[in-house]
């Protein structure tokens, strides 16, 4: 495809702008209630999915532990795991005989997005890179880890899920090194390094497209064909 084109299917799809509009709504949460001493009550239909995303937005602009690794595993475990955030069904992972809805839907990779907005606009606020951010949007669809598989608490307690599997934590936190920011000021796991609050621009324009992911794969292939063509010319 042209990029000129492709560029242009990307702005107007709506995901750019559904970025902004969520980033937006977890700022007007801190600037118009919290940072004024207000109580803020936050729903949507269900509650774990919009409410989810806000909250959790929320707690990154205003405390800097859920901007380490072990905090944001906290926050991922908290507020989506045990909260009830339905990761089987938003998947799509189902039986084949199910006549249920499809209830697909991107809301964790698009709470990751958003993340990922805020690491783009304050990357020495976080103690974690990029790379972070990626490999949990990728393991969370894959059905790798036992953390992600089930819709919510009760189906991972009868399941055995936490007894039977592996959880995607053990895994990050056994390669550490490597999700770490290269920053000086993010080297630390102490939030006293980071400052109390960031709050992002929201304004669509200045919303980028995370290439680091939507493009994982043409970036592996592309990388496999020249590593293919290294090696046809080495034989």
């Amino acid at each position: 495809m042209n990029p000129e084109k492709w560029t242009s299917s990307l702005d107007h799809n709506g995901w750019i702008n559904t970025i902004s509009y969520i980033l937006s709504g977890a700022k007007n949460i801190v600037e118009k209630s919290i940072k004024k001493g207000r109580n803020v009550l936050v729903h949507c239909s269900d509650g774990w999915d919009r409410t989810t995303q806000l909250v959790c937005l929320v707690q990154i602009m205003l405390d800097p532990y859920f901007r380490t690794i072990e905090g944001f595993e906290v926050l991922i475990q908290k507020d989506w795991v045990s909260f009830g955030h339905m990761f089987k069904s938003r998947n799509g992972w189902k039986p084949s005989n199910t006549f249920e809805e499809d209830k697909r839907s991107p809301i964790f990779i698009q709470f990751l997005d958003c993340v990922h907005q805020l690491l783009n606009q304050f990357p020495a606020e976080f103690e974690f890179n990029l790379r972070f951010l990626v490999d949990i949007a990728y393991y969370s669809k894959t059905g790798l880890f036992g953390t992600f598989i089930c819709d919510n608490m009760e189906e991972i307690m009868k399941s055995g899920v936490m007894e039977n599997t592996t959880s995607i934590w053990s895994f990050i936190n056994a390669n550490k090194g490597m999700y770490k920011s290269n920053l000086k000021t993010a080297l630390s796991e102490h939030a006293t390094f980071f400052k109390k609050e960031i709050l992002p621009d929201t304004d669509h324009i200045n919303i980028r497209f995370w290439k680091e992911y939507y493009c994982f794969y043409a970036r592996n292939a592309l990388e496999e064909s020249f590593n293919n063509v290294e090696l046809d010319a080495k034989t």
